[in-house]
């Protein structure tokens, strides 16, 4: 539990930051994994007060990723294809990544800076 607290603690922080330095985080997720997306950027918008905080649907973000701040993807079994082909192009195109997802064992997790287990 110790576990899970620091990594979500760490994504907090990570969220902070990329606000402070006026760069975008974006939520994304596909399939009902991307309404759980669109309700992480409700909670963070409603935290922060934040318009840096927006939503994309997987897919589109793989195909066009942006060129820096936080891409968080959301996905229960970490191992949905258009999630982690999104995480591997923000992470190529210098973002950094978080994902939030069952286990730090998921296929994705290897694409995330930061995992948020939510076992």
């Amino acid at each position: 539990m110790t576990e899970m607290i620091a990594s979500a603690a760490a994504l907090a922080d990570a969220v902070r930051a990329t606000i402070a330095g006026d760069s975008p985080v974006i939520v994304t997720g596909c399939g009902t994994s991307e309404h759980g997306a669109l309700a992480v950027v409700e909670i963070l918008r409603e935290a922060t007060g934040s318009h840096l905080i927006a939503s994309a649907q997987a897919f589109e973000l793989a195909l066009e990723p942006p060129s820096s701040g936080l891409v968080i993807g959301i996905s229960h079994e970490g191992a949905t294809g258009a999630t982690n082909a999104a995480l591997d192009a923000a992470r190529g195109a210098g973002c950094q990544t978080a994902l939030i997802t069952v286990s730090r064992r998921a296929p994705g997790a290897a694409l995330a800076d930061i995992v948020v287990e939510t076992h």
